[in-house]
């Protein structure tokens, strides 16, 4: 697994743990749930700008949704 497919998966549990819907989340964020569901499922990777917005809001570092270094 590398950090790029854990990123989603990480996204969703601190969410989870803020108890935030992906809807709330979507709304904080200024983008539709659809896209936070993409980026938690890694069917999407987030911009740049919206990465660091996702990983202020829940404390996740950004750069982790652009590392594919395999661990």
């Amino acid at each position: 697994m590398n950090n790029k497919s854990s990123a989603g998966a990480e996204m969703a549990k601190l969410r989870k743990e803020k108890k935030l819907t992906q809807a709330e989340l979507a709304q904080i964020l200024g983008i539709s749930q659809r896209m936070v569901a993409a980026c938690e499922a890694n069917e999407r990777r987030p911009s740049p700008g919206l990465a660091q917005r996702i990983g202020a809001e829940l404390g996740l570092r950004w750069t982790d949704f652009f590392d594919t270094k395999e661990e």
